[in-house]
Parts: C-alpha cells; sequence; structure tokens
C-alpha cells in the first residue's frame, strides 16, 4: 500500500514540473513551491484529507538528461529523465507503468555504490528515488560538484549533466 502512495506522488510530481518547467536551453537550477493533494487507493482518510506543502528544485535544460528534487513533509526524493528531453513534453503525460530496477552510482569516474531499487517509469524515460538517502547521495554528490554517473539495471550508464550549484538551488538545500 506504501508503494502504491509513492507511485501515486511520483506521477504527480513529475506531472507538476512539466508545467513550471523553463524554456530556456541553459541548463540552469529552477525552483518553485507547491501544494500536494492526495487521491487515489493508496491513501488512508486523513492523507485524502490533507494538503502537503512541498518545493520542487529541477535543471532546466532540454537537451540533457534532467534531475528533480522533491521535499514534501521534510522527505527529500530525486527524479531523473534518462535521456535528453523536455520535461515539460515528456512529464506532462502520466502512466501507470512502472518497474523496479536497482541503481549504482558512480562518483567521479571511481567505484559504483549501489543505491538501491529505483521506480523505472519507461514510457516516460524517467527514473525515481523510493528512499530518501538515495536522493541524499545525489544531492551532497551535487554540492561536491562530482561528476555523477547512474547505472541503471537493464538500462546502462547515464552520466547526468549537472548545471552549477546557483541561488535557487542553496535556497533549496
Amino acid at each position: 500500500m506504501k508503494f502504491t502512495a509513492v507511485i501515486l506522488i511520483t506521477v504527480w510530481l513529475f506531472t507538476f514540473t512539466a508545467s513550471a518547467q523553463d524554456s530556456d536551453s541553459e541548463n540552469t537550477w529552477s525552483g518553485f513551491w507547491f501544494n500536494l493533494t492526495y487521491s487515489g487507493m493508496g491513501f488512508s482518510q486523513k492523507q485524502l484529507e490533507q494538503v502537503d506543502l512541498g518545493e520542487i528544485i529541477h535543471t532546466t535544460s532540454v537537451t540533457t538528461s534532467g534531475l528533480m528534487f522533491s521535499c514534501v513533509g521534510g522527505d527529500l526524493m530525486v527524479a531523473v529523465s534518462l535521456k535528453p528531453q523536455n520535461f515539460r513534453e515528456t512529464f506532462n503525460k502520466t502512466t501507470s507503468r512502472h518497474k523496479g530496477r536497482k541503481v549504482k552510482l558512480i562518483l567521479d569516474g571511481g567505484k559504483k555504490t549501489d543505491v538501491g531499487t529505483w521506480m523505472l517509469k519507461p514510457t516516460l524515460g524517467g527514473l525515481a528515488s523510493l528512499k530518501p538517502y538515495q536522493a541524499a547521495k545525489l544531492y551532497n554528490a551535487i554540492l561536491r560538484k562530482q561528476v555523477i554517473t547512474l547505472q541503471v539495471q537493464r538500462h546502462g550508464l547515464i552520466e547526468l549533466d549537472i548545471p552549477p550549484v546557483n541561488s535557487e538551488f542553496r535556497e533549496f538545500g
């Protein structure tokens, strides 16, 4: 039941990000606040009546793999687009298809670190963390200005194009 809730929240976050995507081709960080409401069978009656305030920060490039962090109720999560694409066009679509995929993190070309199972949305070309520690590892790597590569089970290596930390990113953190 909790896994279903995570899926619905992630789909909603992908959809909401699409409407706020910048049209600039320059890769930078952009962020915004949002209200999150819950619907569907994966939530308790208390959650269905609840509205949470959240924040999103995301990369703006449409020519490289994108990255989006979200924080709702103190939980940090991350979503990655696995190929160069426009968040507005791709994540404005929803899908119920998802698959679990094991992910390894490679920092600065070093050794691979297992970061557990993530949720793959194959029709959207997106990958979402399922645990806050997974997002924290990527977030800290960005602060350290490390080169980030993900090895995704059955998908291969994805090198992320991370823009420099700016005021939007610092304020999110």
